[in-house]
């Protein structure tokens, strides 16, 4: 169990930058007895720190997926549900 909770963890923080302390080992709270008890903290640090031959790819391929799909879409005006103000507007001209 153990294991599989560092394993889960592990993208978790490659990707946030987050490090277990040494607090985390000495048991300085409960939470952190807890979180030692179900997370390998030292095991995921070291993990965490690996460079990964697939997250920096995966990260590559979800950035150019956003990008291209942001591409051609037209910009969003300001509305609600009675009017829209397009760019160049303004509400006085508008008589609101």
């Amino acid at each position: 169990m153990r294991q599989f909770n560092t394993s889960i963890i592990i993208p978790v923080m490659k990707l946030t930058g987050f490090r277990f302390s040494k607090s985390f080992r000495r048991g300085d709270t409960l939470a952190h007895r807890v979180v030692y008890r179900m997370i390998s903290t030292v095991e995921a640090n070291i993990k965490a720190d690996r460079k990964s031959k697939v997250i920096f790819p995966l990260l590559i391929v979800i950035a150019l997926f956003t990008l291209g799909s942001a591409v051609g879409e037209t910009p969003v005006e300001n509305c609600t549900a009675d009017y829209c103000i397009s760019e160049g507007e303004t509400i006085e001209q508008l008589g609101l």
